[in-house]
């Protein structure tokens, strides 16, 4: 005789998924141990990490603090550019800039 099947779990879309058979394998879960207190603190390092605590305050503190970088390289940049371009361009606009060493630069880097 044929064993009965366990009924098909349905979706909107049809038939997803069959269930085990009630005379199926058996799937014996133990408990878990309790964490040592360095499982504790690498657990707190990860939600540390991911930002998993405290609600979405922190989410949002997590994600302007993420900008921090790229604001970082914007004022790098300014610096840089008043720093290091502005006198060059500066000399460049008065016509002293018609050879690179006039620039303050080694020869072979403005295409010569």
């Amino acid at each position: 005789p044929q064993q009965p099947q366990a009924p098909a779990l349905t979706g909107s879309a049809g038939p997803t998924a069959t269930p085990v058979p009630p005379n199926g394998p058996v799937v014996v879960r133990r408990g878990r141990r309790p964490l040592t207190t360095g499982g504790k603190i690498l657990r707190g390092f990860s939600s540390a990490h991911y930002g998993n605590f405290g609600g979405w305050p922190v989410k949002i503190i997590y994600m302007i603090l993420g900008f921090a970088p790229v604001l970082l390289f914007g004022t790098a940049l300014v610096m840089w550019w008043n720093r290091v371009l502005a006198p060059i361009s500066r000399r460049w606009k008065r016509g002293m800039a018609a050879t690179p060493q006039s620039a303050g630069l080694p020869s072979g880097e403005m295409g010569d």
